[in-house]
């Protein structure tokens, strides 16, 4: 190896050279970042909407179904016109959404999902109970009205009743209700379940979350 005077100097600065030019190279394309994660925390703190929390596994009896978040792609799903139900849930506000299924075998097949959705405004979550109210038949079929679950903020119960020529169909119950700008559904069915089952449903749901 030559180790002349000249090519020393050469190792010796060429080291020092590269590690300016990384470090220039690094902090010109660090500012930008850090800008915009600075920006996100200053808007994740100046915000004041909430967002719903995962329904707990335990907030039912049986087997919990996966956590599951919602957009409003996922709420319109079983509408008959989902795009019409998104335009809805947009202009209303819908934050964001949290979904679970509970499973049991015990004493006949029986199966709850539980929703709760979240608006940026009280009047945004009326609007949608408004809908779901006028189009309960589209999400489980023909309806009657039932007495309301004893919940603050009840809006309805209703149940969709079996077909007598269809002995293997069982009931369906929907009940909605909720506080300021959260709605909370609760869809239930299975063999033998009574109305008095799902309120004392919708009671412990709430309760839980």
């Amino acid at each position: 190896m030559d180790r002349s005077p000249d090519n020393r100097r050469i190792m010796r600065r060429t080291p020092r050279l590269r590690h300016l030019r990384e470090r220039s190279t690094v902090g010109g394309r660090s500012r930008p970042v850090l800008a915009v994660l600075v920006g996100l925390l200053l808007a994740a703190c100046g915000s004041s909407v909430p967002s719903p929390r995962v329904i707990p596994a335990d907030a039912l009896p049986g087997v919990a179904g996966e956590a599951i978040r919602l957009d409003a792609a996922a709420v319109a799903v079983g509408a008959n016109d989902t795009g019409e139900l998104e335009t809805l849930l947009v202009d209303a506000g819908f934050v964001a959404g949290a979904e679970r299924s509970f499973g049991q075998v015990d004493g006949g097949r029986k199966r709850a999902l539980a929703r709760v959705l979240v608006f940026d405004r009280a009047d945004g979550a009326r609007r949608y109970v408004a809908w779901l109210q006028d189009h309960v038949d589209e999400l489980i079929g023909d309806s009657e009205s039932l007495g309301l679950p004893q919940l603050p903020g009840a809006r309805f119960l209703v149940v969709n009743e079996p077909d007598a020529c269809c002995p293997r169909e069982t009931p369906v119950y929907l009940a909605a209700w909720g506080s300021g700008a959260t709605v909370v559904t609760l869809e239930v069915g299975g063999v033998g379940v009574e109305p008095a089952d799902v309120k004392a449903l919708a009671s412990q749901l709430d309760a839980a979350i």
